[in-house]
């Protein structure tokens, strides 16, 4: 008999600002990250934490085209009960609104993010059109005490041997989008209020904030 879904919530914040710069060449463009903070709303008895353990802001401020850069949102369930979990993307403007959807996928040409597959893309999309935001779900349930692997471990800006097709328009529209910032948001339910983590999917996506 299924148990009654009385759920506990979990809500965690990490934003990540990046500005992006560019000059007369494509190796002029440049980034910085901010401090990662983790903000989150504990409900009864369940308890999770955000982190990013392989980040390191002096690398990050030197982020330039051909570098990689280590980066690696992950939650640690810090409860004594097990936990469904989700990560939710989006990409700002420096005002806080959502970038564009041409603005989106064409900056997604000039970055590449390792996704792990471990987690689920289930709500928007990343191809072939970027549809934002987009949640994430972990595969597995998150046992009291484990760490998710991260949603992802690098984030790579490419250079004139990734893009030789490079024009002043594309330079146009780095110029243009100026800083922008990276929101992860997460949240977490009870694991034994649902059979399946299909069933616990919608749940999860229901909990972001409109």
């Amino acid at each position: 008999m299924r148990k009654n879904r009385r759920l506990t919530v979990l809500v965690l914040l990490i934003v990540v600002m990046l500005l992006i710069s560019a000059g007369l060449t494509f190796a002029a463009l440049g980034s910085t990250t901010s401090q990662v903070s983790n903000m989150f709303t504990p409900s009864e008895n369940i308890t999770a934490k955000l982190s990013e353990p392989n980040w390191e802001r002096a690398e990050a401020v030197k982020l330039a085209p051909g570098k990689t850069v280590k980066k690696d949102p992950m939650i640690t369930n810090t409860s004594e009960i097990d936990e469904y979990v989700a990560l939710r993307l989006t990409f700002l403007y420096e005002n806080g609104t959502p970038l564009s959807s041409a603005d989106l996928n064409e900056l997604l040409k000039w970055i590449e993010i390792d996704w792990s597959d471990d987690w689920l893309v289930c709500d928007g999309s990343l191809v072939p059109m970027a549809n934002q935001p987009i949640v994430f779900c972990y595969k597995e349930i998150v046992e009291p005490g484990q760490v998710t692997l991260p949603l992802f471990n690098t984030v790579y800006v490419k250079d004139k041997s990734d893009m030789p097709a490079l024009t002043e328009a594309n330079l146009d529209f780095l110029k243009d989008l100026g800083l922008f910032k990276i929101k992860i948001e997460g949240a977490a339910v009870q694991a034994e209020s649902f059979e399946s983590r299909a069933e616990a999917t919608g749940v999860l996506i229901g909990l972001f904030p409109a």
